[in-house]
Protein backbone atom coordinates (compact mmCIF):
# COMPACT_ATOMS: atom_id res chain seq x y z
CA UNK A 1 0.00 0.00 0.00
CA UNK A 2 1.19 3.13 -0.75
CA UNK A 3 0.96 6.02 1.77
CA UNK A 4 2.41 9.39 1.61
CA UNK A 5 5.20 10.63 3.95
CA UNK A 6 4.14 10.84 7.39
CA UNK A 7 1.00 8.99 7.46
CA UNK A 8 0.60 7.89 11.01
CA UNK A 9 -0.85 4.46 11.85
CA UNK A 10 -3.90 4.52 12.90
CA UNK A 11 -5.22 4.73 16.32
CA UNK A 12 -5.54 1.36 17.96
CA UNK A 13 -3.76 -0.83 15.92
CA UNK A 14 -2.42 -3.83 17.24
CA UNK A 15 -4.56 -2.72 20.82
CA UNK A 16 -2.08 0.35 20.71
CA UNK A 17 0.85 -1.31 20.97
CA UNK A 18 1.70 -0.34 17.23
CA UNK A 19 2.21 3.42 16.19
CA UNK A 20 4.47 5.90 14.71
CA UNK A 21 4.79 6.98 11.21
CA UNK A 22 3.81 4.00 8.40
CA UNK A 23 7.01 4.00 6.60
CA UNK A 24 9.09 3.49 10.27
CA UNK A 25 6.94 2.57 12.99
CA UNK A 26 7.18 1.13 16.29
CA UNK A 27 5.42 -1.71 18.44
CA UNK A 28 5.31 -2.96 21.58
CA UNK A 29 5.85 -6.36 21.82
CA UNK A 30 4.45 -8.12 25.23
CA UNK A 31 6.35 -10.96 26.75
CA UNK A 32 9.20 -13.28 25.84
CA UNK A 33 8.32 -14.32 22.50
CA UNK A 34 9.55 -15.35 19.25
CA UNK A 35 7.45 -13.34 16.03
CA UNK A 36 7.84 -14.08 12.11
CA UNK A 37 8.94 -10.93 11.12
CA UNK A 38 8.09 -10.01 6.77
CA UNK A 39 9.71 -7.69 5.32
CA UNK A 40 7.63 -6.94 2.22
CA UNK A 41 8.83 -4.70 -1.32
CA UNK A 42 7.13 -3.34 -3.67
CA UNK A 43 8.88 -1.44 -6.79
CA UNK A 44 7.13 1.46 -8.74
CA UNK A 45 6.82 -0.91 -11.72
CA UNK A 46 4.58 -3.69 -9.16
CA UNK A 47 6.83 -6.20 -9.04
CA UNK A 48 6.69 -7.92 -5.29
CA UNK A 49 9.68 -9.69 -3.32
CA UNK A 50 9.38 -10.44 0.74
CA UNK A 51 11.42 -12.18 3.46
CA UNK A 52 11.15 -13.28 6.53
CA UNK A 53 13.03 -13.65 9.74
CA UNK A 54 11.96 -15.16 13.70
CA UNK A 55 12.53 -12.13 15.75
CA UNK A 56 12.40 -12.30 19.48
CA UNK A 57 11.11 -9.99 22.42
CA UNK A 58 13.14 -10.08 25.23
CA UNK A 59 12.58 -8.18 28.37
CA UNK A 60 14.26 -6.21 31.33
CA UNK A 61 14.83 -8.89 34.07
CA UNK A 62 16.16 -6.96 37.09
CA UNK A 63 18.46 -9.49 39.08
CA UNK A 64 18.13 -9.16 43.02
CA UNK A 65 21.16 -9.02 44.99
CA UNK A 66 20.63 -13.01 45.87
CA UNK A 67 20.96 -13.68 41.95
CA UNK A 68 18.77 -15.31 39.45
CA UNK A 69 18.90 -19.00 38.57
CA UNK A 70 17.80 -19.82 34.61
CA UNK A 71 16.92 -23.69 34.60
CA UNK A 72 15.56 -23.73 31.37
CA UNK A 73 12.18 -25.99 32.47
CA UNK A 74 10.77 -24.42 28.80
CA UNK A 75 11.30 -23.30 25.76
CA UNK A 76 10.94 -19.44 26.89
CA UNK A 77 12.45 -19.91 30.42
CA UNK A 78 13.44 -16.41 31.21
CA UNK A 79 13.33 -15.28 27.70
CA UNK A 80 16.59 -17.53 26.30
CA UNK A 81 16.40 -18.13 22.66
CA UNK A 82 18.20 -19.43 19.55
CA UNK A 83 18.55 -16.75 16.64
CA UNK A 84 20.91 -17.92 13.49
CA UNK A 85 23.67 -15.98 11.98
CA UNK A 86 22.71 -18.03 8.57
CA UNK A 87 19.99 -20.86 8.00
CA UNK A 88 21.43 -23.03 9.98
CA UNK A 89 21.10 -23.27 13.37
CA UNK A 90 21.39 -26.45 15.88
CA UNK A 91 20.40 -24.87 19.52
CA UNK A 92 17.74 -27.06 20.77
CA UNK A 93 15.76 -27.45 24.62
CA UNK A 94 15.62 -31.09 25.69
CA UNK A 95 16.91 -33.24 28.73
CA UNK A 96 20.40 -32.88 28.02
CA UNK A 97 22.42 -35.19 25.48
CA UNK A 98 24.17 -37.38 27.38
CA UNK A 99 23.67 -36.33 30.96
CA UNK A 100 19.77 -37.60 31.94
CA UNK A 101 20.15 -36.34 35.68
CA UNK A 102 19.49 -32.85 34.28
CA UNK A 103 16.03 -31.76 33.31
CA UNK A 104 16.26 -29.48 30.34
CA UNK A 105 19.15 -27.89 28.93
CA UNK A 106 20.37 -25.87 25.82
CA UNK A 107 22.38 -27.90 23.62
CA UNK A 108 23.16 -27.79 19.80
CA UNK A 109 21.66 -31.56 19.09
CA UNK A 110 19.00 -30.82 16.21
CA UNK A 111 20.69 -31.83 13.58
CA UNK A 112 20.33 -35.91 14.56
CA UNK A 113 22.01 -35.35 17.81
CA UNK A 114 25.22 -33.52 16.78
CA UNK A 115 25.60 -29.95 15.13
CA UNK A 116 25.24 -28.39 11.68
CA UNK A 117 28.38 -27.90 9.33
CA UNK A 118 29.51 -24.01 8.55
CA UNK A 119 27.02 -23.23 11.83
CA UNK A 120 27.28 -19.88 13.02
CA UNK A 121 24.31 -19.68 15.48
CA UNK A 122 23.93 -18.32 19.32
CA UNK A 123 20.89 -18.56 22.16
CA UNK A 124 20.02 -15.31 23.47
CA UNK A 125 19.43 -13.97 26.81
CA UNK A 126 17.26 -11.50 27.62
CA UNK A 127 18.12 -8.12 28.68
CA UNK A 128 19.60 -8.48 33.44
CA UNK A 129 19.84 -5.11 35.01
CA UNK A 130 23.06 -6.28 37.19
CA UNK A 131 22.88 -2.91 39.03
CA UNK A 132 21.77 -4.61 42.65
CA UNK A 133 25.01 -6.87 41.97
CA UNK A 134 28.34 -5.38 43.63
CA UNK A 135 30.49 -8.28 43.08
CA UNK A 136 28.90 -9.61 39.62
CA UNK A 137 29.55 -13.08 38.51
CA UNK A 138 28.05 -15.87 36.29
CA UNK A 139 28.19 -19.45 36.59
CA UNK A 140 26.83 -22.80 34.70
CA UNK A 141 26.64 -26.27 34.25
CA UNK A 142 28.83 -26.68 30.53
CA UNK A 143 29.95 -29.73 28.75
CA UNK A 144 31.40 -29.88 25.13
CA UNK A 145 32.38 -32.33 22.19
CA UNK A 146 33.74 -30.42 19.31
CA UNK A 147 36.29 -31.02 17.08
CA UNK A 148 39.20 -29.47 18.25
CA UNK A 149 40.91 -26.23 17.33
CA UNK A 150 38.11 -26.11 14.78
CA UNK A 151 34.85 -25.86 16.27
CA UNK A 152 33.52 -24.27 19.30
CA UNK A 153 31.52 -22.03 21.61
CA UNK A 154 31.80 -18.68 23.85
CA UNK A 155 30.11 -16.63 26.16
CA UNK A 156 29.36 -12.78 25.17
CA UNK A 157 27.74 -9.80 26.27
CA UNK A 158 26.24 -7.08 24.76
CA UNK A 159 25.14 -3.35 26.07
CA UNK A 160 23.56 -2.61 23.61
CA UNK A 161 22.37 -5.09 21.22
CA UNK A 162 24.49 -5.21 18.67
CA UNK A 163 28.37 -5.18 19.51
CA UNK A 164 29.18 -8.10 21.50
CA UNK A 165 32.34 -8.78 23.42
CA UNK A 166 33.62 -12.22 25.12
CA UNK A 167 33.36 -12.67 28.82
CA UNK A 168 37.11 -13.40 30.34
CA UNK A 169 39.48 -14.93 28.56
CA UNK A 170 41.74 -17.88 28.35
CA UNK A 171 43.69 -18.93 31.82
CA UNK A 172 41.31 -17.05 34.30
CA UNK A 173 38.22 -17.99 36.06
CA UNK A 174 36.88 -21.61 36.66
CA UNK A 175 36.44 -24.16 33.49
CA UNK A 176 36.76 -21.36 31.08
CA UNK A 177 38.02 -20.75 27.74
CA UNK A 178 40.26 -23.78 27.08
CA UNK A 179 41.86 -22.35 23.25
CA UNK A 180 42.37 -18.93 21.41
CA UNK A 181 42.64 -19.79 17.81
CA UNK A 182 39.47 -21.95 17.47
CA UNK A 183 39.24 -21.73 13.15
CA UNK A 184 35.66 -21.01 12.81
CA UNK A 185 35.89 -17.99 15.69
CA UNK A 186 32.27 -18.54 17.32
CA UNK A 187 30.37 -15.37 17.94
CA UNK A 188 32.73 -13.51 15.78
CA UNK A 189 29.66 -12.01 13.54
CA UNK A 190 28.82 -9.86 12.29
CA UNK A 191 30.85 -7.58 13.70
CA UNK A 192 34.37 -9.43 14.68
CA UNK A 193 33.42 -9.71 18.22
CA UNK A 194 35.63 -12.44 18.31
CA UNK A 195 38.67 -12.17 16.27
CA UNK A 196 40.72 -14.00 18.33
CA UNK A 197 38.87 -17.01 18.13
CA UNK A 198 38.49 -17.98 21.75
CA UNK A 199 36.43 -19.91 23.64
CA UNK A 200 35.50 -23.84 24.59
CA UNK A 201 36.58 -26.16 22.28
CA UNK A 202 37.87 -30.39 21.63
CA UNK A 203 36.05 -32.36 24.74
CA UNK A 204 35.08 -31.35 28.34
CA UNK A 205 35.72 -34.08 31.47
CA UNK A 206 32.28 -34.64 31.21
CA UNK A 207 29.44 -31.75 32.63
CA UNK A 208 32.00 -29.18 34.18
CA UNK A 209 30.58 -25.46 36.10
CA UNK A 210 31.91 -22.84 34.07
CA UNK A 211 32.37 -19.80 36.47
CA UNK A 212 33.65 -16.12 35.73
CA UNK A 213 33.59 -12.67 37.39
CA UNK A 214 32.03 -9.68 35.21
CA UNK A 215 34.16 -7.32 36.47
CA UNK A 216 34.62 -6.04 32.77
CA UNK A 217 30.78 -4.66 31.90
CA UNK A 218 31.63 -0.87 32.98
CA UNK A 219 29.77 -0.20 35.97
CA UNK A 220 28.24 2.71 34.18
CA UNK A 221 26.74 0.45 31.92
CA UNK A 222 24.66 -2.52 34.00
CA UNK A 223 21.11 -1.49 33.70
CA UNK A 224 20.68 -3.66 30.12
CA UNK A 225 23.01 -6.53 29.92
CA UNK A 226 22.39 -9.32 27.70
CA UNK A 227 24.37 -12.31 27.36
CA UNK A 228 24.75 -14.68 24.23
CA UNK A 229 26.68 -18.00 24.01
CA UNK A 230 27.85 -18.57 20.28
CA UNK A 231 28.32 -22.00 18.51
CA UNK A 232 30.06 -21.70 15.21
CA UNK A 233 31.98 -24.98 13.09
CA UNK A 234 33.52 -25.33 9.77
CA UNK A 235 33.03 -27.61 6.84
CA UNK A 236 34.84 -30.14 8.24
CA UNK A 237 33.74 -33.14 10.96
CA UNK A 238 30.84 -32.77 13.08
CA UNK A 239 29.49 -35.64 15.25
CA UNK A 240 29.83 -34.31 19.01
CA UNK A 241 27.95 -31.43 20.52
CA UNK A 242 28.08 -28.96 23.62
CA UNK A 243 25.30 -27.00 25.83
CA UNK A 244 24.18 -26.17 28.85
CA UNK A 245 22.42 -25.52 31.58
CA UNK A 246 21.71 -23.44 35.27
CA UNK A 247 22.53 -20.19 34.25
CA UNK A 248 23.69 -18.06 37.40
CA UNK A 249 23.58 -14.48 37.33
CA UNK A 250 24.56 -13.15 40.76
CA UNK A 251 27.12 -12.11 43.49
CA UNK A 252 30.80 -13.96 44.49
CA UNK A 253 30.16 -15.07 48.43
CA UNK A 254 32.94 -16.14 49.40
CA UNK A 255 35.62 -13.68 51.36
CA UNK A 256 39.14 -14.82 51.13
CA UNK A 257 41.01 -14.85 53.77
CA UNK A 258 44.96 -13.62 53.40
CA UNK A 259 47.17 -14.38 56.29
CA UNK A 260 50.71 -12.96 56.26
CA UNK A 261 53.50 -13.47 58.65
CA UNK A 262 56.30 -11.10 58.83
CA UNK A 263 59.44 -9.65 60.91
CA UNK A 264 60.00 -5.77 60.32
CA UNK A 265 63.48 -6.92 60.81
CA UNK A 266 63.32 -8.92 57.50
CA UNK A 267 63.80 -6.95 54.36
CA UNK A 268 62.24 -9.60 52.29
CA UNK A 269 59.12 -10.30 55.00
CA UNK A 270 58.59 -6.61 55.09
CA UNK A 271 58.05 -6.57 51.06
CA UNK A 272 55.76 -9.34 50.66
CA UNK A 273 53.41 -7.24 53.54
CA UNK A 274 53.85 -4.60 50.98
CA UNK A 275 52.70 -7.04 48.21
CA UNK A 276 50.12 -8.70 49.83
CA UNK A 277 48.50 -5.32 49.99
CA UNK A 278 49.20 -4.69 46.61
CA UNK A 279 46.97 -7.80 45.88
CA UNK A 280 43.92 -6.97 47.49
CA UNK A 281 44.15 -2.99 46.04
CA UNK A 282 44.75 -4.07 43.12
CA UNK A 283 41.77 -5.95 42.71
CA UNK A 284 39.89 -2.95 43.87
CA UNK A 285 41.64 -0.44 41.36
CA UNK A 286 41.35 -3.17 38.11
CA UNK A 287 38.00 -2.63 37.31
CA UNK A 288 36.36 -4.80 39.90
CA UNK A 289 35.88 -1.91 42.68
CA UNK A 290 36.26 -4.47 45.64
CA UNK A 291 37.94 -7.13 46.97
CA UNK A 292 37.33 -10.51 47.89
CA UNK A 293 40.55 -10.67 50.23
CA UNK A 294 40.38 -9.93 54.10
CA UNK A 295 43.68 -9.48 55.04
CA UNK A 296 45.29 -10.09 58.69
CA UNK A 297 49.00 -9.81 59.20
CA UNK A 298 50.83 -11.51 62.24
CA UNK A 299 53.93 -10.40 63.08
CA UNK A 300 56.61 -12.25 64.66
CA UNK A 301 60.00 -12.66 65.84
CA UNK A 302 62.27 -14.47 63.80
CA UNK A 303 65.57 -12.10 63.98
CA UNK A 304 66.73 -9.95 67.00
CA UNK A 305 65.73 -7.02 67.61
CA UNK A 306 62.44 -8.15 68.11
CA UNK A 307 59.87 -6.67 65.60
CA UNK A 308 57.94 -3.74 67.68
CA UNK A 309 54.51 -4.85 66.74
CA UNK A 310 55.25 -8.55 67.97
CA UNK A 311 56.33 -7.32 71.09
CA UNK A 312 53.09 -5.29 72.32
CA UNK A 313 51.44 -8.28 71.22
CA UNK A 314 53.27 -11.55 71.10
CA UNK A 315 50.95 -13.70 71.99
CA UNK A 316 48.40 -13.77 69.69
CA UNK A 317 50.83 -14.27 66.71
CA UNK A 318 52.72 -16.75 68.32
CA UNK A 319 49.42 -19.15 68.84
CA UNK A 320 48.54 -18.48 64.85
CA UNK A 321 52.50 -18.90 63.67
CA UNK A 322 52.09 -22.87 65.69
CA UNK A 323 49.00 -23.00 64.44
CA UNK A 324 50.74 -22.91 60.86
CA UNK A 325 53.62 -24.35 62.10
CA UNK A 326 55.80 -20.79 60.70
CA UNK A 327 59.13 -20.99 60.79
CA UNK A 328 60.13 -18.35 58.11
CA UNK A 329 59.15 -15.40 56.99
CA UNK A 330 57.55 -14.29 54.20
CA UNK A 331 54.68 -16.67 54.99
CA UNK A 332 51.46 -16.66 53.21
CA UNK A 333 48.49 -18.22 53.65
CA UNK A 334 44.62 -18.20 51.16
CA UNK A 335 42.38 -19.52 52.79
CA UNK A 336 44.52 -21.92 54.74
CA UNK A 337 46.97 -22.85 51.91
CA UNK A 338 50.68 -21.98 51.74
CA UNK A 339 52.42 -19.23 49.37
CA UNK A 340 55.96 -19.19 49.62
CA UNK A 341 55.81 -15.69 48.00
CA UNK A 342 53.84 -12.95 47.45
CA UNK A 343 56.03 -10.91 45.08
CA UNK A 344 53.80 -11.86 41.84
CA UNK A 345 51.47 -9.30 42.13
CA UNK A 346 49.39 -10.39 38.96
CA UNK A 347 49.43 -14.11 39.76
CA UNK A 348 48.24 -13.83 42.46
CA UNK A 349 45.32 -11.24 41.98
CA UNK A 350 44.43 -14.00 39.86
CA UNK A 351 44.39 -16.86 42.39
CA UNK A 352 41.90 -14.25 44.58
CA UNK A 353 40.08 -13.87 42.51
CA UNK A 354 39.47 -17.24 41.09
CA UNK A 355 39.17 -18.49 44.90
CA UNK A 356 36.34 -15.87 45.44
CA UNK A 357 35.06 -17.30 42.59
CA UNK A 358 34.10 -20.52 45.07
CA UNK A 359 30.85 -21.73 46.66
CA UNK A 360 31.66 -20.50 50.63
CA UNK A 361 31.42 -23.86 52.97
CA UNK A 362 29.56 -21.38 55.81
CA UNK A 363 27.18 -18.32 56.25
CA UNK A 364 28.97 -16.65 59.14
CA UNK A 365 27.22 -13.87 60.41
CA UNK A 366 28.78 -11.35 63.22
CA UNK A 367 26.20 -9.17 65.25
CA UNK A 368 27.64 -6.64 68.21
CA UNK A 369 25.52 -7.00 71.37
CA UNK A 370 25.13 -4.03 73.40
CA UNK A 371 27.31 -3.26 76.53
CA UNK A 372 27.76 -0.89 79.26
CA UNK A 373 31.27 -2.12 80.13
CA UNK A 374 34.01 0.01 78.34
CA UNK A 375 36.15 -1.94 78.52
CA UNK A 376 34.59 -5.31 76.89
CA UNK A 377 33.36 -6.12 73.11
CA UNK A 378 30.57 -8.98 73.53
CA UNK A 379 29.16 -10.42 69.67
CA UNK A 380 27.21 -12.99 69.07
CA UNK A 381 28.28 -15.61 65.71
CA UNK A 382 25.63 -17.42 63.87
CA UNK A 383 27.27 -20.36 61.80
CA UNK A 384 25.35 -21.85 59.23
CA UNK A 385 26.68 -24.62 57.24
CA UNK A 386 26.27 -24.57 53.51
CA UNK A 387 27.80 -28.11 52.42
CA UNK A 388 27.61 -31.43 53.98
CA UNK A 389 29.61 -31.01 57.08
CA UNK A 390 29.18 -34.80 58.67
CA UNK A 391 32.50 -36.05 60.56
CA UNK A 392 34.24 -32.94 59.13
CA UNK A 393 35.87 -31.81 62.71
CA UNK A 394 35.22 -28.14 62.48
CA UNK A 395 36.89 -25.08 64.69
CA UNK A 396 35.74 -21.74 65.00
CA UNK A 397 38.57 -18.76 65.32
CA UNK A 398 37.54 -15.46 66.17
CA UNK A 399 40.08 -12.46 65.51
CA UNK A 400 40.03 -8.43 66.57
CA UNK A 401 42.06 -6.37 64.48
CA UNK A 402 42.98 -2.80 63.85
CA UNK A 403 42.23 -1.23 60.24
CA UNK A 404 45.00 1.20 61.21
CA UNK A 405 47.64 1.25 63.88
CA UNK A 406 50.17 3.65 64.96
CA UNK A 407 50.41 6.51 67.19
Amino acid sequence: VNQAAGTQIPVGTNSGRTEGPIQSPSHDFVGNQTYTSELIVVTTNGCIASTQRQVSSQGLVVVPEEGILNEFDNVFDAGWSPEPNNPVNSWVLSNGHDYPENNNMWWTGADGGTYYDLEDSYISSPCYDLNALTKPMVHFDLFYDAQESQDGLVLQYSIDGTTWENIGSNDFGIEWFNETGIAARPGDAPNNSNASGSGWTGQSTGLVNARFNLNQIPQGNRNKVQFRMAFASDGGLSEGSAGFDNFFIGNKEREVLLESFIDDAVADATFASQSTQTVRESQITNGAGYTDAIVLEYHVNVVEPADDYYSFNPDDSRMRQAFYGVNQVPSIYMDGMFYTDSSMVQQDTIALDVRGLTDPEFDIQITPVNNAEPDIIRFEITVEALQDMTNVPLQLNVAMIENISGG
